[in-house]
């Protein structure tokens, strides 16, 4: 059962980020597939965990909000508050990235790291989801132009 609600999220989340933006989601897609294949030859089969890429990705999406934020500005009105809200959230994603990256540090350290067992795993996740709600709601905005 817990598997089913694993699925469910991932699939509500992806429709939630298609209608946000499509662009969004295939790059997302893109990048959770090369930090799985980057995972899989670091850790090799023996080792490979979904959890540490699910970590890893937690930490990378910062890049990729932080590129679309600098990528989407020359597309938005000088005046426009979307405009001045992705110029803020730049500097804010990338101090993001920092503690991502110093906890997810932490997280992969650990003999077993899971999903959401610890603290520190909840912490990631929890970053990383409000960074993506946030990004959605540019990407929306962003969308439609």
């Amino acid at each position: 059962m817990k598997l089913f609600f694993k699925i469910a999220a991932v699939v509500a989340l992806a429709v939630v980020t298609a209608y946000s933006s499509y662009k969004l989601l295939i790059v997302m897609a893109v990048m959770a597939f090369g930090v799985a294949i980057a995972t899989a030859i670091e850790k090799e089969k023996k080792d490979f965990r979904a959890s540490v890429v699910f970590h890893k990705c937690c930490v990378t999406a910062q890049w990729v909000f932080i590129s679309f934020y600098l990528f989407g500005i020359d597309r938005l009105p000088a005046g426009s508050w979307v405009r001045k809200y992705s110029i803020a959230m730049i500097p804010i994603s990338g101090l993001l990235y920092i503690a991502l990256a110093k906890n997810t540090h932490g997280v992969l350290g650990a003999l077993d790291p899971e999903f959401l067992k610890t603290r520190a795993e909840k912490v990631n996740a929890i970053l990383a989801f409000i960074s993506l709600v946030v990004m959605l709601v540019f990407a929306y905005h962003l969308e439609r132009l």
